[in-house]
């Protein structure tokens, strides 16, 4: 506050720059609009800023976190698996099973055999 004067902020976009002043990522360059309202001697006035917040894009590692969290497998099967080899933003995906006679790499399920009595 100067001379009594109080200042409130608008933003034309708050999801990237809020009325705060908290800024988010974007990706690509986002032009937004910041406007001060505040009164003085008695006259109620506005004055807009132009800003331009920079794009950030993800980094390889990013994106592969964000491919990893996207990918859903049950955790119980009885059949194949459809085990994805590329993200949907493009990462790599390599697989391994803990128990390859039973879940291949590649999401082939081998029913286990019953185990059972042999008479001779």
């Amino acid at each position: 506050m100067f001379h009594d004067t109080a200042l409130t902020w608008t933003s034309s976009d708050e999801d990237i720059i809020s009325s705060q002043g908290i800024i988010s990522r974007v990706l690509v360059d986002q032009t937004i609009t910041l406007t001060c309202h505040y009164t003085f001697q008695g006259e109620m006035k506005t004055k807009s800023f132009e800003i331009t917040v920079k794009g950030q894009p993800w980094t390889s590692l990013e994106i592969a976190e964000i491919d990893l969290a996207s990918i859903e497998i049950p955790i119980e099967t009885s059949q194949d698996i459809n085990l994805p080899k590329w993200g949907d933003l493009g990462s790599a995906i390599v697989w391994s099973s803990s128990a390859p006679h039973i879940i291949s790499k590649q999401g082939v399920y081998y029913a286990p055999i019953e185990i059972g009595r042999a008479h001779v």
